[in-house]
């Protein structure tokens, strides 16, 4: 997950900063860190800082613009965060700039005040703010202005921040530009959304964590859908994106999974990690000719996907059967993971991609070809239905952690030398007993553990090429 998406996912509320915060007010001494009532400051330059307030604090504040007789220029980092009783805050002319997240979490806050001397705001004044209804700005302000309690640049052409507190569907002015990164991230009252014309930039993180979104209407001038736009929009059951668009960001559509189905445009060349991961009501989606870029993990855990259909006059890519591969079908690259019971793999195929089959809870059973050289990382992790296992004797490395979490997965049969692996290869599968033939190279001694599992020999009594099923 990107830096963006990362500070708008809930922490858990950390009891060392009750602490911190208390020793502060008991012990001052203990800190290089100021006190003044309930305020804590540091000074730099002969100008101060908030970087803390007392958590028990109660009803509306307005903060002086001096402490300890040094004028009060900056907010700093989650400064007021947890102050959970705090109402409304006033914020004084001395105050030029204000870090991120100042008021994270202020559960009670209804109101923001800015002053006209405030020219540098920081993102996510109200993450995590379910109360906060406005963000009021003075008239007199240069470089930012509010419209029905919501945060813009002066000119209008930059949404900024939509309060927390906000519920119903809104509609973005046609002045804006551009909607700024974060901008209504875990706002979880917002049901609806409509995005102008006027709109070319979306930023990273827009609508991240806002769970009763049902429908966003885009902009057909967008271009480009950033990293987590909609991650963890879990009640998003309409998304159109518009033709104009040619990327699709990691972790755009990450676990939307009342999202039954989305057309990707001709114009989009690269779909981003994790793009579509955990859409759990999919059940097919066409990718398109222009497309030449798919991340890792797009398309896994999407439980009711059954058909990845390619574009046949795609460059670099091709389906077979639903099935995801590069042109020349030598890379398995996605297996849907809505498909039930055995599959087996092409002859044609050299290689099982990354994360081919990750989350294919249905999977019972896979026969991997002799053509077979290389096993991706992930490529099979948490495959929770699958039993057993055969690796033909030319494959020569299989990636970290590509059996990781299969549940079920007892037996995994080796019918060559030992591969190329680390130790992370069964981790978190307990019950595995690795079998391998007589007469092989760089395997231990049985029952001597192999990549923390234990060893036996095998000795099959029909080829191996029919043992290649789950049981």
């Amino acid at each position: 997950m990107n830096d963006n998406a990362s500070r708008c996912v809930r922490s858990p509320r950390s009891w060392r900063r009750h602490i911190m915060l208390a020793c502060l007010f008991l012990f001052p001494s203990l800190s290089s860190a100021n006190t003044e009532g309930p305020y804590i400051y540091r000074v730099n330059g002969g100008e101060a800082t908030i970087t803390g307030f007392n958590l028990v604090y109660s009803g509306s504040l307005s903060i002086p613009d001096k402490l300890g007789g040094f004028p009060v220029t900056a907010i700093g980092f989650r400064a007021f965060e947890l102050c959970s009783r705090l109402t409304a805050v006033t914020i004084p002319d001395s105050v030029t700039a204000i870090a991120r997240e100042p008021f994270r979490d202020c559960a009670s806050l209804a109101t923001v005040t800015i002053p006209d001397s405030v020219t540098n705001i920081n993102n996510y004044i109200s993450l995590y703010c379910s109360s906060l209804t406005n963000i009021n700005v003075s008239d007199g302000n240069p470089r930012y202005t509010d419209i029905g309690g919501v945060l813009f640049d002066k000119n209008c052409t930059k949404l900024i921040e939509y309060p927390g507190g906000l519920s119903g569907p809104y509609t973005i002015p046609t002045s804006v530009v551009v909607i700024g990164d974060s901008a209504f991230c875990g706002c979880t009252f917002l049901t609806a959304i409509t995005i102008p014309d006027s709109v070319a930039v979306i930023g990273n993180s827009t609508f991240h964590g806002c769970t009763n979104l049902t429908t966003a209407t885009i902009s057909g001038n967008v271009a480009g859908i950033g990293d987590c736009v909609f991650l963890q929009c879990t009640s998003l059951t309409t998304a159109t994106i518009p033709a104009n668009v040619t990327n699709i960001g990691a972790w755009a559509f990450c676990s939307c999974a009342s999202l039954t189905n989305i057309t990707i445009p001709d114009n989009v060349t690269d779909i981003g990690q994790y793009a579509f991961y955990e859409c759990t009501n999919f059940t097919t989606i066409t990718i398109p000719a222009g497309v030449t870029n798919i991340g890792t993990w797009a398309f896994n855990s999407c439980t009711s996907l059954t058909n990845i259909t390619v574009s046949g006059s795609n460059p670099k890519y091709a389906d077979v059967d639903g099935v995801l591969f590069n042109k020349d079908r030598t890379t398995l690259l996605a297996y849907p993971g809505g498909l039930v019971g055995p599959y087996t793999i092409p002859d044609s195929v050299t290689a099982i991609g990354n994360s081919a089959f990750a989350g294919c809870v249905f999977l019972t059973a896979v026969t991997i070809p002799d053509s077979v050289t290389n096993i991706g990382k992930e490529a099979f992790h948490e495959c929770k239905a699958l039993t057993a296992v055969t690796i033909p004797d030319n494959v020569t490395n299989i990636g970290s952690r590509a059996f990781t979490g299969c549940n079920l997965l007892a037996d995994v049969y080796f019918c060559g030398d030992a591969p190329s692996a680390d130790i992370y290869l069964f981790y978190n599968t307990r019950n595995i007993t690795v079998y391998r033939m007589q007469g092989k190279a760089g395997w231990p001694d049985v029952p001597a553990p192999w990549q923390d599992r234990p060893t036996a020999l095998w000795v099959p009594s029909v080829p191996a090429t029919n043992l290649n099923i789950g049981r």
